[in-house]
């Protein structure tokens, strides 16, 4: 990664996953406790693709101009938006349209593009779901590769940026 502390956001969340999932290889998968584990893994990673999304843009533009810095806080780092592909777009596109369809072509020329948008897409799907009262939670594992597609998209926007 270009951005060093998307790169750092990133590889805190793969250290607290990989702890994560001894914990639960310990405990078992069916352990109530493994469930909560689980659930706390969806949060972070969640968290962390927005934090990875929001800085990358944030620094981008920040850089071009400082005199920026306010509103870009405002806008950008301290708005609830969800992290998933189309909320990407939509950040890039209200900054640059240019931006944007690059991200989108560069996401699109990956081999597996396509599967990753989904994947991050139905990591928000989930989040969305288990924040809203849902029960229903995929593994750890499915989790954890979720999350490993979505970093991709995550690494395109770096490049793009």
């Amino acid at each position: 990664m270009h951005n060093t502390t998307v790169e750092s956001i990133i590889a805190d969340c793969n250290s607290e996953l990989e702890r994560i999932g001894h914990m639960i290889e310990g405990l078992g998968s069916t352990n109530a406790i493994s469930g909560f584990l689980t659930k706390y893994s969806l949060m972070q990673i969640c968290g962390t693709l927005e934090r990875a999304y929001k800085t990358l843009i944030a620094d981008h533009y920040k850089a071009f101009s400082p005199e920026m810095e306010q509103f870009i806080n405002n806008n950008v780092l301290e708005v609830s938006m969800n992290a998933c592909y189309a909320n990407i777009c939509k950040m890039l596109k209200s900054f640059d349209t240019n931006k944007a369809t690059e991200f989108k072509n560069s996401v699109h020329t990956l081999p597996d593009g396509d599967q990753y948008i989904t994947l991050f897409k139905e990591l928000n799907d989930i989040r969305n779901n288990v924040v809203h009262g849902g029960t229903a939670i995929p593994s750890f594992t499915d989790l954890k590769i979720k999350y490993e597609g979505s970093v991709k998209i995550i690494e395109v926007l770096d490049n793009v940026m």
